[in-house]
């Protein structure tokens, strides 16, 4: 509890005790050994809080299935949380490592922005791989062809 307001500190469950640095606007939360787990702004300012997308996603990369059932769950882009919880745990994986990869550069929103230009940047290996292993202009070719005139 900092200032009688609940904090989950995500990396915290590792620790039996953590230190927190309090400063009038912000906390650090400091593990025994001197790690960083996490920093925020105080529960009073109002400012938004940070979500540490990438512990997250290590986590979720770990346990996939748990993606649908997480905490963090409503707090993901829409598109981003379709995205990610294909049904296929391997494909899960790929495009969770795929997410982390692209946190390095961007943050979850504008990853959601530019959405639709990254997923398009992926090899061409990495679309073949697709779990179904269709091959669309195979599946073309057996579809009779079609006058324009009508039927």
């Amino acid at each position: 509890m900092i200032d009688q307001v609940k904090v989950h500190i995500p990396k915290s469950y590792n620790f039996g005790q953590i230190r927190l640095v309090l400063y009038w606007d912000s906390f650090k939360v400091v593990s025994p050994n001197g790690e960083l787990l996490h920093e925020d702004f105080r529960p009073y300012m109002h400012n938004e809080r940070n979500i540490p997308w990438k512990s997250i996603l290590y986590s979720w990369l770990n346990k996939p299935r748990v993606v649908t059932y997480s905490r963090y769950k409503p707090y993901l882009p829409t598109r981003i949380y379709e995205y990610i919880r294909i049904e296929n745990m391997e494909l899960r994986k790929d495009r969770i490592r795929w997410l982390i990869q692209y946190l390095t550069w961007y943050d979850m929103n504008q990853i959601n922005e530019l959405f639709y230009e990254l997923v398009e940047e992926q090899s061409s290996s990495e679309i073949q791989d697709h779990p179904y292993n269709v091959n669309w202009s195979m599946y073309d070719q057996l579809q009779s062809h079609v006058n324009q005139g009508g039927e």
